[in-house]
């Protein structure tokens, strides 16, 4: 990414699958904005876990032995669905942008 924004190139990344309840605190997303923008990226997606069959299984099988309460929340937001609710979909933007505000490092 450094020797493509070197050249003039814009460069970024996609955050995915960002887990709900995992890997969606606030206290670790710097760490992950950082490493894109520290070598020169400028563009930044991010992505929530979606649940498609096979993997809904496989991986809500893990959740329960290793957090039920976790595991249970899980099921209540997909609800039978692949998707969360969009409403979490903006959170999870909007708090990505409202960190890269704070580290001076801003979508365009």
């Amino acid at each position: 990414m450094r020797a493509l924004a070197a050249r003039g190139i814009r460069t970024g990344a996609v955050i995915a699958s960002i887990l709900p309840g995992l890997s969606d605190h606030r206290d670790q997303l710097p760490e992950v904005i950082e490493a894109v923008s520290s070598p020169g990226g400028q563009l930044l997606g991010v992505l929530p876990l979606h649940l498609r069959p096979g993997t809904r299984e496989h991986f809500l099988g893990w959740l329960a032995e290793h957090d039920p309460a976790l595991h249970e929340r899980y099921l209540r937001a997909y609800r039978g669905r692949s998707y969360l609710d969009p409403s979490y979909g903006r959170w999870l933007q909007s708090t990505v942008r409202e960190l890269q505000t704070r580290a001076a490092y801003q979508l365009p």
